[in-house]
């Protein structure tokens, strides 16, 4: 029986690490295609509108329409990996809440990793001039950046990943889809925040059965990050009172998430989670399983020459 539930195990997980694997290499593709497009009709792929429709396509084609093809190899129901279960109000509020607060935390652990690889000359700043932030260009962040990621990769992770392992056990499942998210960023200073906002979003989908609670959380999360970039770009604020406003409100959604951890913890069985699948194997043995599958070995190799080379290329 164990050998079997391993075999299901690298078999389930070679699938998702090839297509993870093809995101990877879509991402690389895709951009450069548009761009020699762009270039053979003179059009400036550089500017606003084209970078960001370029960078848009490229996140949606990469993880809805590889996780599409992927879901029909693997005879995959879609309706099993995009779930809308209903979700109260009250509940859905809190949960909100406590996402953002563990964003914006974890935000803070990336800080702090930046900072520190800046020291030794590794700089993963991409901030733009103050002139390109118009509010046209505002609008195209918050598309770009706030909508398009939090649908699209929330379908790809806790939609296809997450669902395609909950056989095995909901706390393997949300683990190892927390893996795969943090790794896909491919950049060393937001892997720790992407794992820890992945276990997060992971638990919350298990425990409601949703996507709409973890596609809310990752919406306002990366929308906060752009408006906090839109005031420090254009001067609205001084330095001191930038500083201010952006802890206040942080601070601020760390209480209302503090708040709402009090009111879900009524409920003495929310917090808890299976550690067990269909199987008796270990949560460890699980993971170790997982890694050494074929796809998965192939979506780490190339994952971590990304991290490498973006790590290089910030020097």
């Amino acid at each position: 029986m164990e050998h079997y539930v391993k075999k299901q195990l690298k078999k389930t997980n070679s699938g998702i690490g090839f297509y993870c694997f093809a995101i990877v290499i879509y991402f690389f593709i895709i951009p450069n295609f548009l761009a020699f497009i762009y270039g053979i009709f003179g059009i400036d792929y550089k500017n606003d509108t084209s970078s960001f429709f370029i960078s848009s396509i490229s996140t949606i084609s990469a993880f809805f329409i590889l996780g599409i093809i992927y879901c029909f190899i693997s005879f995959t129901p879609l309706q099993s990996v995009i779930y809308f279960k209903r979700i109260k109000l009250t509940k859905l509020l809190p949960l909100i809440a406590i996402g953002l607060s563990v964003a914006m935390l974890s935000n803070y652990i990336s800080d702090i990793m930046a900072y520190n690889l800046s020291l030794t000359g590794i700089n993963f700043s991409n901030n733009s001039n103050d002139e390109n932030w118009s509010t046209y260009r505002f609008l195209l962040e918050i598309v770009d950046t706030a909508i398009v990621p939090a649908v699209f990769e929330e379908f790809a992770f806790r939609g296809v990943v997450l669902n395609k392992l909950r056989k095995f056990g909901d706390s393997y499942a949300i683990i190892m889809s927390a893996v795969l998210f943090g790794l896909m960023h491919g950049n060393l200073s937001q892997i720790p925040f992407a794992f820890i906002l992945g276990l997060v979003i992971g638990f919350i989908a298990v425990k409601t059965n949703s996507i709409i609670p973890g596609i809310l959380i990752h919406f306002f999360n990366n929308l906060f990050s752009v408006i906090m970039s839109y005031f420090g770009m254009i001067n609205v604020f001084n330095t001191q009172e930038y500083i201010i406003i952006h802890f206040i409100s942080v601070l601020t959604i760390v209480i209302l998430g503090l708040i709402s951890v009090v009111i879900l913890c009524k409920d003495k069985e929310f917090f808890s989670i299976s550690n067990q699948g269909e199987n008796d194997l270990s949560l460890k043995s699980k993971i170790s399983s997982s890694l050494l599958s074929v796809g998965m070995i192939f979506f780490i190799v190339v994952i971590t020459l990304e991290t490498i080379f973006s790590t290089i290329g910030s020097l």
